[in-house]
């Protein structure tokens, strides 16, 4: 039970690096996109 916790941990982990980092290639690749706008959006994580 333990070893199948620590792995949903590091599922866990791995989704959320995945979507953060998909989340800052978009930020950046949107040069015209006011900060103000995007930090709100950015700050919660979008599950889909």
């Amino acid at each position: 039970e333990l070893g199948f916790h620590r792995l949903h941990l590091t599922l866990d982990l791995g989704i959320s690096v995945t979507i953060y980092f998909l989340n800052l290639k978009r930020k950046y690749r949107r040069h015209n996109c006011p900060k103000k706008r995007c930090l709100p959006l950015h700050s919660r994580v979008p599950f889909p």
